[in-house]
């Protein structure tokens, strides 16, 4: 054969010893692979159904239905936990897929035959209709002791659901827009009407909070009231916000006030109802009325004259707590107003460039004719 390596038979053939450093070298990386897919599928959580059981730890039952809750009512559950196994197995944590559950496990290490309780609470606070949240508890199996530790083997899930129906203690409208006045002029009052829900509560009666709006309430039916808000008069032009707070009342109190009588699962706070309502200008107008401020960016809002006048602005009144500084710019025959985040130094000693605050800024604009103030509200 004409080959270098057959000629030479005393030195070893570097191509048969290159190859067989390959062969070796993809060797011990399939053995490698083999051993990572082995780990990876010993270790890996083990997915359940809802059947309420795992080979090592069973659940009874997997779902509950805590019936009617009303919209400030929360109810507390339980859920009995086995270990089925023959080994001990170890509660590592309690896991709930919604912010209106709380739960935990009454104790962490069960022995085989053992017995626990998930136990925790659902809350319908600001929920309505059905909903319901999924309790994962996660465990380690395969314990040669109580002590949980390195003997531990495989780790697995368990799953379960608790639900409720949230029901309203008063059917209310979520907000309430009580329309646009010009400046200067009187307000119109706007009605609307509420009823009872169909929560389990006994009251009979309605007590109204505001601020600075004027309120009243007239019953209209065995469980129909109407109410009339009334906005003040506006003095500076922009949307002003309230939160109006209806009180459950029982009729018995009015009589006896020393000694109020008590609702039976009383909602401890009062049903609120977000209501605005909007004071514009014949003469200004600014756009936007409202902005957001984002690190150190500069936010410019547009001044307008509604009669084709030069405006100027006279004055710029900021809240003491407002982390935000705000200056006026003319440019070309137009007025803007700019907004930017005051910087401030945190414990750190590092620079916060956003503005973590909410509320109105009041300028006073000017044409010549009329003054008048107005407000610009910044979202945090």
């Amino acid at each position: 054969m004409n080959n270098e390596c057959h000629a030479q038979k005393i030195a070893p053939c570097p191509k048969r010893w290159a190859f067989g450093f390959w062969v070796l070298g993809f060797g011990f990386l399939i053995l490698l692979l083999g051993l990572g897919f082995f780990w990876f599928f010993k270790t890996k959580p083990v997915a359940t159904d809802l059947a309420g059981a795992t080979f090592a730890l069973s659940i009874r039952p997997s779902q509950q239905h805590l019936g009617k809750l009303s919209q400030f009512e929360g109810k507390e559950f339980s859920f009995e936990i086995e270990n089925n196994s023959t080994e001990t197995i170890k509660i590592m944590k309690v896991q709930h897929s919604c912010g209106c559950t709380e739960s935990k496990v009454e104790k962490e290490i069960l022995a085989p035959g053992e017995k626990s309780r998930i136990v925790g609470s659902l809350n319908a606070q600001d929920r309505m209709g059905e909903f319901g949240s999924q309790i994962v508890v996660s465990f380690l199996t395969g314990l040669t002791g109580l002590d949980g530790g390195e003997s531990a083997k495989y780790i697995q899930e368990a799953k379960m659901l608790v639900g409720a129906r949230a029901v309203s203690v008063l059917n209310t409208p979520g907000q309430m827009e009580l329309g646009e006045t010009l400046l200067g002029k009187e307000p119109k009052a706007v009605s609307f009407e509420v009823s009872r829900g169909e929560a389990d509560l006994e009251w009979d009666d309605l007590e109204i909070k505001t601020e600075s709006l004027k309120s009243r309430i007239i019953k209209i039916g065995e469980d129909r009231w109407q109410i009339t808000l009334t906005p003040p008069k506006g003095e500076v032009i922009g949307t002003q916000r309230e939160e109006v707070e209806i009180t459950l009342l029982n009729s018995q109190n009015k009589l006896n006030p020393e000694n109020p009588v008590q609702l039976e699962q009383s909602p401890g706070r009062p049903v609120k109802i977000l209501v605005s309502w909007k004071t514009s200008s014949a003469h200004f107008a600014l756009a936007p009325a409202g902005i957001y401020l984002n690190g150190d960016k500069l936010v410019r809002v547009k001044v307008k004259s509604l009669q084709d006048r030069p405006v100027q602005v006279s004055s710029i009144e900021i809240p003491a707590e407002a982390p935000v500084q705000v200056r006026s710019v003319n440019e070309s025959g137009s007025t803007w107003l700019e907004f930017q985040s005051k910087q401030i130094s945190l414990a750190q000693g590092q620079p916060n460039q956003e503005a973590l605050w909410s509320g109105k800024v009041q300028v006073r604009l000017r044409d010549g004719l009329v003054e008048e103030k107005v407000l610009v509200a910044i979202i945090k």
